[in-house]
């Protein structure tokens, strides 16, 4: 290998070389390439220049990290003949049928909108029964700041209502195939939702303390215990009012405070809730809802994928339904009395275990209990070929009745991208003749990145 120092050399002897034999056409060169260089330096000027004047480019488009579907289904029977089931199982999500009943599929996008926002949305796709037909709907789609000072946050959009633990959550991440009943009473099928905005407040303490405060619209099928929709309606029999947004009380107002903490190899996390919007019982009525839940999990350190672990939920919601007058018509002979204004008041529990004994296998127990005062409006044979509107109990309303249910839960899940669920309801109901049973077999499939769920 040759030296740096013979190399130069030999470079050095040939540019010699080459200048003593011909040092005029040397320089000629020297001159042209100079020449070649000032003019590149002055175009890239007139580059730079132009490109300082250029107005800011706009903002680069969404990036999407997160993209899935998740598709659930569910076989079963039951003692319970097919125009029982829905008034037993009132969750829009929920088995409605003897055989199949398709839950839902979940197509879900989210991902960095810039340094200071991300962004959600989830669209559902489900089988109306028992007539066949398709639904699509927007289940959520929100926007979610990223750096406001103090330990603020920002949504906007459509989103769940933060009220308690289990209406914020889709019906992938329930632990069981069915919702509560108190949260169909009061919430409805598909969760109490509707486009507003909220802001959240994580507290400077040692633990995890939030305080969230916000607001929403409060009519559409999704908001019942509210302004609701014709198609809905009232509670407890009540005529709808259609009401519009006259002023900020027309509006649906929550708030919830949280509080978490770590209590050796587990968490507990504890939460109360309130809510209240103008509602269509009446011109002037309103409605308040309140809550408190709690949730212990236990998970060791060590476990395999998750397992063992120890989920204890619970969680209490009452609801308080302001019903204007209502007149009491026969259909011969016209008004013939009138019930006054009522609060109507309902109130439930659940609460459920989950032991999760050897990796992807689990097993859980469920307990609820609804009831509630305040009279329906019925109607009944007014004997004589026609109808009349009467002041009644709440027995034979399914939204309001006394009722007590017991579920079983197995799960299985052989991957984090594929769930199966076998699970035992036990109904009592004052409005039923007998005790009724049913045998459920959930299936769930995930395909993607799904964002993750938060205990």
């Amino acid at each position: 290998m040759r030296s740096r120092h013979a190399t130069t050399g030999g470079l050095l002897l040939f540019v010699a070389a080459l200048s003593a034999e011909d040092v005029p056409t040397t320089q000629t060169r020297l001159d042209e390439l100079m020449r070649q260089s000032a003019e590149l330096a002055a175009r890239l000027d007139a580059v730079e220049q132009r490109q300082a004047q250029a107005p800011s480019a706009p903002p680069s488009p969404l990036r999407l990290i997160d993209l899935s579907l998740d598709i659930i289904s569910t076989a079963g029977t039951s003692t319970a003949n097919d125009a029982l089931i829905p008034t037993l199982q009132g969750g829009g999500h929920d088995p409605k049928r003897r055989g199949f009943t398709f839950q839902n599929a979940e197509l879900s996008l989210g991902g960095a909108v810039d340094p200071f926002f991300t962004a959600e949305m989830h669209l559902i796709a489900f089988r109306n029964e028992p007539d066949g037909t398709t639904s699509v709907e927007l289940e959520e789609a929100y926007a979610r700041s990223t750096s406001l000072p103090a330990g603020l946050e920002l949504k906007v959009g459509q989103y769940l209502t933060e009220f308690g633990r289990f209406n914020p959550t889709h019906p992938h991440a329930w632990q069981f195939i069915d919702q509560p009943i108190i949260l169909t009473r009061v919430f409805g099928g598909d969760g109490q939702r509707s486009p507003g905005a909220r802001l959240l407040w994580s507290l400077p303490t040692a633990w995890l303390s939030e305080a969230i405060v916000g607001i929403q619209d409060a009519n559409g099928e999704t908001s019942p215990s509210y302004l609701s929709s014709p198609d809905v309606g009232a509670a407890g029999g009540r005529p709808f009012h259609a009401r519009g947004t006259r002023s900020l009380g027309d509006m649906l107002v929550n708030a919830r405070w949280v509080n978490a903490l770590d209590v050796g190899d587990g968490i507990i996390k504890a939460g109360v809730s309130a809510a209240g919007a103008s509602n269509a019982a009446g011109d002037d009525t309103r409605t308040t809802i309140w809550g408190a839940d709690i949730a212990y999990r236990w998970h060791p350190a060590g476990g395999e994928r998750g397992w063992p672990f120890v989920l204890i939920e619970t969680e209490y919601i009452e609801r308080a339904y302001q019903a204007g007058a209502v007149d009491l018509v026969d259909s011969t002979l016209g008004v013939v009395g009138q019930a006054g204004r009522e609060t109507l008041r309902d109130r439930g529990w659940v609460a459920q275990i989950i032991w999760g004994f050897h990796p992807g296998w689990a097993a859980g127990l469920r307990g609820e209990y609804c009831t509630g005062s305040g009279s329906d409006i019925v109607t009944v044979d007014n004997g004589t070929g026609g109808t009349v509107t009467t002041v009644g109990g709440r027995g034979g309303d399914p939204l309001r009745d006394d009722r007590t249910r017991y579920a079983a839960l197995l799960s299985w899940q052989p991957s984090e991208f594929a769930h199966f669920r076998l699970q035992y309801d036990q109904d009592h109901a004052a409005r039923l003749e007998r005790v009724e049973h049913s045998v459920w077999l959930g299936a769930e499939f995930l395909i993607g990145t799904h964002p993750a769920h938060v205990f």
